[in-house]
């Protein structure tokens, strides 16, 4: 059942309610009205009777004819009840007399009571007639219903007539009504259904009407929209990366893998190869099993930072850390000369980072580990700090060749082999893993490189602040 043909039925249904009892209010009152009338109209007439100075109980043939008229019919009755006269419309018949149908509508003790005379409906009242303070007497009045029957049975007949035809007219008004009011949800269900066809989510509803549900309605999906393209591109890129990687993953452990079957077949050789050859090939074998381990390793790294990157905020003091790294440096490249520059700068107070203390050694230690090995011996390298505000800026420095300007953009690209980026030796993952591990500190790695004069790494990290 559709959201226009329910809030038909309900308007319907509500206003079919509401005239059904607005309907039958009117039919009691209008009858009750109807029935007051007449009873006190022949209370009027009676008391106009009794009140004449010529009534006489045998005898109210003048008075029924002057005060009550050719259609009512009046009759007396003595103390025994027993009928004494009539007035002559009645003929033949009497009106009939029970003292227990009706209550006392006044303080004399007067009542009314309905029944069939000359095969109609009649209203009679019945009046006592006091004599010498007793009611002993009875004088008896009756009024036709027909005419009240009638109209009433026609007023039941408009109304039922009425409140259908208005109930039909509602129906269809409310149809109209509620499928101009629904109109925009139409056209809105229809954009979105071609949006969710086409699969074109930078495509919008673009809602033109008032502020209202509707409108809320349309700004939230348009919303969402922008949400879900914005999640589409990112699930498209992340494809597209796991793809490439997953490609330069299959290059890089071919070349090693390829090598040591080759090697394993000089082995299995016969006649044995030389116990030289041998020892060169067990050389080989060793040297591109660690590459491998190397890149098995980082691969491992990487693809924990996709799957669940973690989000490191500890404090750090930076002086022993660059302490530290200084050290292992020096046991790591012991032909290299590293200078610590500018450390003095970081003041008295110790400075505290926000970050990891692993991931921020590993980061740096890939760093002058990635200019020692790129650069020819006789370059400068120096490691610097600047605190500026609250962060902290720890830069790389080398006066090496420089890189490419057009290899830069991409220097942090997994598996990236630059001319003068990577080395034979190299897994080609070193500044990606510091680039993965610098953003899971809330941190930025930027490179700046210019031919022929060198090329810096900048770490920028945030202080704790009191």
């Amino acid at each position: 059942m559709s959201l226009r043909l329910r809030l038909t039925l309900l308007y319907s249904l509500i206003l079919t309610l509401t005239l059904t009892c607005f309907s039958i209010a009117s039919y009691v009152t209008v009858s009750r009205d109807g029935y007051i009338r007449l009873v006190n109209t022949l209370e009027s007439k009676a008391q106009r009777i009794i009140s004449d100075d010529r009534f006489q109980l045998d005898d109210i043939e003048a008075l029924a004819h002057q005060f009550a008229g050719p259609e009512v019919y009046v009759q007396t009755r003595d103390m025994s009840r027993a009928v004494v006269d009539r007035s002559p419309n009645l003929g033949e018949n009497s009106l009939p007399l029970d003292e227990s149908a009706g209550e006392g509508l006044s303080a004399d003790g007067a009542w009314t009571e309905i029944a069939f005379v000359n095969g109609e409906r009649r209203l009679i009242y019945n009046q006592p007639i006091v004599s010498e303070g007793n009611n002993e007497d009875l004088l008896q009045i009756s009024n036709s219903l027909a005419d009240r029957d009638q109209s009433l049975y026609n007023l039941g007949r408009f109304l039922v007539a009425g409140n259908i035809l208005v109930i039909l007219a509602a129906f269809g008004i409310g149809w109209f009504v509620a499928g101009i009011g629904l109109q925009p949800m139409s056209h809105l269900a229809q954009a979105v259904l071609s949006i969710g066809r086409n699969r074109d989510f930078a495509q919008r509803v673009n809602y033109s009407g008032g502020d209202d549900e509707i409108g809320q309605l349309a700004r939230t999906f348009d919303q969402m929209l922008v949400e879900l393209e914005a999640a589409h591109r990112q699930t498209e890129k992340a494809l597209l990366v796991q793809r490439r990687f997953v490609a330069d993953a299959s290059h890089e452990l071919r070349t090693p893998l390829t090598i040591v079957r080759g090697n394993l077949d000089l082995l299995k050789r016969e006649p044995p190869i030389s116990d030289l050859d041998r020892f060169d090939v067990l050389a080989d074998l060793t040297e591109e099993t660690d590459r491998l381990i190397r890149l098995v390793n980082d691969l491992l790294v990487l693809a924990r930072a996709d799957v669940q990157p973690p989000q490191w905020q500890e404090p750090i003091a930076l002086q022993p850390l660059l302490e530290n790294v200084q050290r292992q440096i020096r046991q790591l490249v012991p032909e290299r000369t590293i200078c610590f520059e500018s450390m003095s700068n970081l003041g008295e107070a110790p400075v505290i980072v926000l970050g990891n203390e692993d991931a921020l050694k590993q980061v740096l230690l890939i760093l002058l580990d990635n200019a020692a090995k790129h650069t020819p011996l006789s370059v400068k390298i120096s490691l610097s700090t600047t605190l500026s505000n609250s962060q902290v800026q720890i830069s790389v420095r080398d006066t090496g060749p420089g890189i490419p300007e057009d290899k830069v953009a991409r220097i942090f690209d997994r598996f990236y082999a630059g001319d003068t980026a990577r080395t034979q030796n190299s897994t080609g993952l070193g500044l990606a893993i510091a680039k993965s591990l610098t953003e899971s500190q809330k941190g930025e790695i930027n490179v700046e490189s210019t031919p022929n004069q060198g090329t810096i790494f900048k770490v920028t990290l945030s202080c704790q602040t009191e």
